[in-house]
């Protein structure tokens, strides 16, 4: 965490912007499991994953970074095989991932003191 975390505006944007994404992951998710615009909704979990790697990166938040800049891995190079019927394993590390940040981000908003 950095300088920039530490001003409550910078904060107040990130958490927001973290928020808007991990509501955004839910939808296309779900979308992906139930095999409606399985391509639109595994860009839009790439891009996801991408603003994720960058606003924590931002924040110097490493942990999230890095779990972030793995899912941005895995999702570009299935994104770049044209592969949308994704194995369940394949499906599982994507939630698993998603689910670590969420629970991290939720341990920062815990720890947060206004």
């Amino acid at each position: 965490m950095n300088d920039y975390f530490l001003n409550p505006l910078y904060r107040k944007a990130f958490l927001e912007d973290t928020d808007r994404i991990m509501a955004g992951f839910q939808k296309d998710f779900s979308l992906l499991k139930s095999g409606e615009n399985k391509k639109d909704a595994l860009k839009n979990i790439h891009r996801y994953a991408h603003s994720l790697k960058g606003l924590s990166a931002m924040m110097e938040l490493a942990d999230i970074s890095a779990i972030a800049e793995n899912l941005e891995s895995v999702l570009e190079t299935t994104l770049k095989a044209s592969v949308f019927d994704l194995d369940p394993d394949k499906m599982n590390e994507i939630d698993v991932g998603f689910n670590k940040i969420g629970s991290l981000l939720k341990i920062i908003k815990e720890n947060i003191k206004d």
